[in-house]
């Protein structure tokens, strides 16, 4: 979660503060219309959701107080959650979506489900790059790659996506509120506990175990093994005593 000091940047540059922050709101309308080939024009049909992101935009970071009593904990506990659950509508609404344009088609499903719910982190740079944050040939970036390094949000948006699309695919046979309830559950409680520091990236260990299996780790550990095997260490005492006869 990215969060900028109100004061004095969205004073001096209030349009580019505008921009960045329809841009992260909508940033799942965004891609969802560029994967489907769809004008983003659709996007200014309800004109009364723009005005509430403006609304929201201009008391946060105009309005006296309201950042500082955001950012406490409690508060921003609660925002973190519900922005959670947010998540998961998003990425449910998305695989449906997707099902009834392209209803025999897997990978769309999962794409668009996922992208619904990670949209936020994948347009992250471009959003930096509207408010100026962004510096053309440097490296100074306020977010880091999401593709280098993704986060538990982008990974969990991934996750959930998956589960409706095999879901909706019969493929997991388990009630469909059962699942959401569990989904909704575990992905609260997981950002919460990362985003106060009590636990670190679940998936983590996981991605570890697959290197190592899958991407040459596995490869390189049987090249060990062969190489401090009894043969090349017998091999290599031979030729210590070969040497030493040698000498003497």
């Amino acid at each position: 979660m990215y969060i900028l000091a109100p004061f004095p940047y969205e004073r001096k540059h209030p349009l580019a503060s505008w921009l960045a922050t329809i841009m992260i709101c909508f940033s799942g309308g965004i891609l969802s219309c560029l994967l489907f080939g769809k004008p983003l024009a659709v996007l200014l049909v309800n004109p009364e959701k723009i005005a509430l992101a403006s609304l929201l935009w201009y008391i946060v970071n105009y309005v006296p107080g309201v950042f500082s009593l955001l950012t406490t904990r409690p508060v921003l506990s609660i925002i973190l959650a519900l922005k959670e659950v947010h998540r998961l509508y998003n990425v449910h609404n998305g695989v449906k979506e997707a099902q009834s344009l392209h209803p025999y088609q897997p990978l769309i499903l999962f794409t668009n489900g996922f992208l619904k719910g990670a949209a936020g982190e994948v347009l992250m740079f471009f959003a930096q790059l509207s408010a100026g944050y962004v510096k053309p040939n440097t490296h100074h970036f306020l977010a880091p790659n999401v593709f280098l390094f993704p986060s538990s949000v982008f990974k969990t948006s991934a996750l959930l996506s998956l589960l409706f699309s095999l879901q909706t695919f019969s493929l997991i046979q388990s009630d469909h509120s059962i699942l959401f309830a569990s989904a909704m559950a575990v992905c609260v409680y997981l950002r919460l506990c990362i985003t106060w520091g009590f636990i670190g990236d679940p998936f983590v260990p996981f991605e570890n175990l697959a290197c190592s299996v899958v991407f040459g780790g596995m490869w390189e550990a049987y090249k060990r093994v062969t190489s401090s095997s009894p043969r090349n260490n017998n091999a290599h005492n031979n030729g210590e005593t070969h040497t030493k006869v040698k000498k003497s």
